[in-house]
């Protein structure tokens, strides 16, 4: 069944001090695990991606909360370190890292589909991530995110069975997908904040070898 690899690795640069945020999984990402990279920035945008990827989204809200989901296969000798540049501003900047196991006799096929949502101009303490299209295989996962223009307070909760985990202001989220259709999550703090939100699914197939592709010609 597909699962995390490791556990995930959150990072954030100290106010007005860097525009590089790196973080760093606890050993070596496997060939073949998904990485999946979210950011959370406050008036900045990316510069340098992480792996030197376009983001599949990049959720706006007005210019208070962004947030970016990237994502690639590992391959050997992959670093375990991962680094993204934001545009200078003097605010903070949050990045956290998944690495993904593929269900056995599957193999990651990449992105799939993703939605995205923001507040309605003004301070909110609950927010969809918005919503993806049907994911198109069944096994997958599903990743979130809440950026917020400060420290929101305390987590509430979160819907439709994904796990949260904190970043200093918001939070990134994940849900194992074991079945087709489309994605959401509701998530609710207990410190109303300007807030933007986004989601993506990743979904998985049956590897074509390289013999069975030569068949195929």
């Amino acid at each position: 069944m597909t699962a995390l690899a490791q556990a995930v690795a959150v990072a954030d640069t100290s106010a007005a001090t860097s525009t590089v945020v790196s973080a760093t999984l606890a050993s070596p990402p496997t060939p073949g695990n998904l990485l999946i990279a979210v950011t959370l920035m406050v008036n900045a945008t990316t510069t340098v991606h992480p792996w030197g990827v376009p983001p599949h989204i990049a959720a706006v809200n007005t210019t208070v909360a962004r947030e970016s989901i990237y994502s690639k296969v590992a391959v050997p000798g992959e670093p375990s370190t991962i680094s993204v540049t934001f545009a200078s501003s003097a605010t903070t900047y949050r990045l956290a890292v998944y690495e993904v196991a593929p269900t056995a006799g599957l193999a990651w096929l990449g992105f799939d589909g993703s939605g995205s949502a923001a507040d309605a101009g003004v301070a909110a303490a609950t927010l969809s991530s918005g919503t993806t299209p049907p994911t198109s295989t069944p096994d997958g996962i599903a990743v979130a995110a809440w950026g917020m223009n400060g420290a929101p307070g305390a987590f509430v909760s979160i819907t439709n069975g994904f796990t949260a985990t904190p970043m200093q202001s918001g939070w990134t989220a994940h849900k194992i997908l074991t079945g087709t259709g489309p994605q959401e999550s509701t998530l609710t703090w207990t410190g109303a904040r300007r807030v933007g939100a986004a989601i993506a699914t990743f979904k998985q197939g049956v590897p074509v070898s390289s013999a069975g592709f030569l068949a195929l010609l």
